[in-house]
């Protein structure tokens, strides 16, 4: 077991909390009072516990990794995986099957790909699906910004400006819907209680399913970062 890091903070629930890293190194976070003795008590209290988790993150490394490796050629895009094809006639224009990029791109890392086409993919999109939610919900919002997060999908503030995040476009053309409604509803309702979630339903009753689409593309897309 290779301890990372430890972090003293306040913690609600626990004195220590250990957490497993991609990297499959172990950060631990203990609250103020917690000391050196009890920290190694703890560690070998959960020693079993601990490796699980970390055979876990390992065995969700190589999940990720055989996918990257399988569609080592392809982009993930509105929910389907398309292949990259570079071209000088067709650029940015994508069919069933296929994305066509310019002959440039094809010397970017793979990263910096997908951060170019998602990001294009999105201020095209974005704007017109945002509309369309609009309509249908009757609520509005004063501004759209498209940012880069990987923490979360969309945010609504205050002023009742929305912020969604490019990557958001891997998602089926319904999910990216569902998240901007969701973010719409914040307009009536800013926490996530039950008068929120039972706006949501009305538009959405199906939104277990979407969020399930959301935590699995999360994992697939965090894993670049």
């Amino acid at each position: 077991m290779k301890i990372n890091k430890i972090t003293r903070r306040r913690l609600k629930k626990h004195f220590i909390i250990a957490r497993v890293n991609k990297d499959l190194s172990v950060n631990i976070t203990i609250a103020p009072h917690v000391t050196k003795s009890q920290i190694i008590s703890f560690l070998n209290e959960r020693k079993e516990k601990i490796n699980r988790l970390i055979e876990n993150q390992r065995q969700k490394n190589r999940e990720i990794e055989n996918i990257k490796d399988i569609h080592k050629d392809e982009i993930l895009l509105f929910g389907i995986w398309k292949k990259i094809v570079f071209s000088s006639e067709t650029p940015f224009v994508t069919d069933e099957e296929r994305i066509f990029l310019p002959n440039y791109m094809k010397f970017y890392d793979k990263v910096t790909l997908m951060n170019k086409v998602y990001n294009l993919m999105a201020e095209k999109t974005f704007p017109i699906l945002l509309r369309e939610e609009e309509k249908r919900t009757n609520l509005k919002a004063l501004g759209l910004t498209i940012t880069k997060t990987l923490s979360r999908w969309g945010s609504f503030n205050i002023k009742d400006e929305m912020k969604l995040s490019s990557y958001l476009v891997t998602c089926p053309i319904p999910v990216i819907k569902y998240v901007i409604c969701h973010e719409l509803c914040h307009k009536v309702h800013r926490n996530h209680q039950k008068n929120f979630h039972k706006l949501l339903a009305g538009f959405y009753p199906n939104s277990k399913e979407y969020e399930e689409i959301l935590k699995e593309t999360g994992k697939y897309i965090r894993s670049f970062k």
